[in-house]
């Protein structure tokens, strides 16, 4: 639940909830800090779950490594 969570969204946005769900998602999954090939496969799961029957921009700094 939102009450819950180590952040929670401070204004009532559809983007600002997504943001703040990916960050907990990733304290949740990553007890240390992640290589940045693992992070970028992370958030590319995390998006694609959130996603799945609609359409949001999350803009992210930077790309993979590579691309």
């Amino acid at each position: 639940s939102i009450e819950n969570c180590t952040y929670p969204p401070v204004g009532n946005t559809d983007s600002e909830a997504v943001f703040c769900a990916i960050l907990n998602a990733l304290k949740a999954e990553f007890h240390t800090l992640p290589t940045l090939p693992v992070l970028y496969q992370t958030l590319q799961r995390l998006c694609a779950e959130i996603a799945v029957g609609s359409a949001f921009s999350l803009p992210i700094l930077g790309q993979e490594p590579g691309l």
